[in-house]
């Protein structure tokens, strides 16, 4: 795990993780707190509760074995981690914890939902996941702290590979449209309704967005051939996209997030280089 404190002017290591644990994601409430998902071998969780210095990996529920693609935690108690179970993309799994990451509980979710590819929580009990059924993309919403979900289909999606909310009220979604284009939908109606206007031409592979305010939003992909990094971007609330100057010899970039409207990182892969971070301010 690798930590910065001065605006990502510089890394250094922070704390050991167990072998074999590859991240998907991660989450940090708080200075102190981050829960990280991904997999070894099964759905794994890692916490730290020091800043980074030590990490502990908690049992998650039986029958949760699988992949965990993304986690949200709209407080410093309150966290849900999403993915699927067994080998195969067939059966969702939401998983939940109320004490800063340290056990977890698996949520019961509508039947018919094979993956979960992201979640985002603008508020301590209203969150949206998305993801994928058999024939069409899905956003699952609860507005109870996840006692209860709701599945919603999108039409016009095949799948979905993530979503950000930075209101109650508005989320923007990706994934891509029954003919395999990538596709980027945004609601100002807690996903009632979705709407997209196109994306430019050639961008494949969206990924989770990082949206910092209702009208601007990042999403990270690849140019068509899958060669060079690409970020689409749109500051008036998704009714036009444009691409980010990016630097040179920029061959993936793999998340974004953002602290500001102007202010965001985007992590990567540059040509002969393992890692690259790439800085936006103002």
């Amino acid at each position: 795990m690798l930590a910065s404190t001065d605006s990502a002017r510089r890394w250094k290591y922070s704390g050991v993780l167990p072998k074999i644990f590859a991240f998907t994601a991660i989450s940090c409430p708080s200075v102190q707190i981050c829960v990280a998902v991904g997999f070894n071998l099964a759905g794994r969780v890692a916490v730290t509760t020091d800043g980074g210095a030590r990490w502990t990996v908690p049992d998650v529920p039986a029958g949760s074995s699988g992949l965990l693609n993304d986690v949200a935690c709209p407080t410093a108690h309150v966290c849900y981690a999403a993915g699927y179970s067994g080998q195969t993309e067939t059966q969702a799994v939401l998983l939940a914890s109320a004490g800063s990451g340290g056990k977890w509980r698996r949520l019961r979710l509508p039947s018919g939902i094979a993956d979960l590819t992201g979640i985002a929580c603008p508020s301590a009990s209203a969150c949206l996941a998305a993801g994928d059924s058999s024939s069409t993309g899905v956003v699952l919403s609860t507005t109870d702290a996840g006692r209860t979900w709701r599945a919603k289909p999108v039409p016009g999606t095949s799948g979905l590979s993530g979503i950000a909310c930075p209101s109650v009220a508005v989320c923007y979604i990706t994934g891509s449209t029954g003919n395999g284009d990538s596709a980027v939908l945004s609601t100002s109606n807690s996903g009632r309704t979705w709407t997209g206007e196109p994306i430019p031409a050639g961008i494949a592979n969206v990924g989770n967005p990082a949206c910092p305010t209702v009208f601007t939003c990042y999403v990270a992909g690849f140019n068509d051939s899958l060669s060079a990094g690409r970020i689409l971007s749109t500051s008036n609330a998704g009714r036009s996209w444009g691409l980010q100057t990016l630097p040179p010899h920029i061959s993936s970039v793999s998340a974004i997030t953002c602290t500001s409207a102007r202010a965001c990182l985007a992590v990567g892969e540059g040509e002969g280089v393992v890692g690259a971070v790439i800085l936006r301010s103002p």
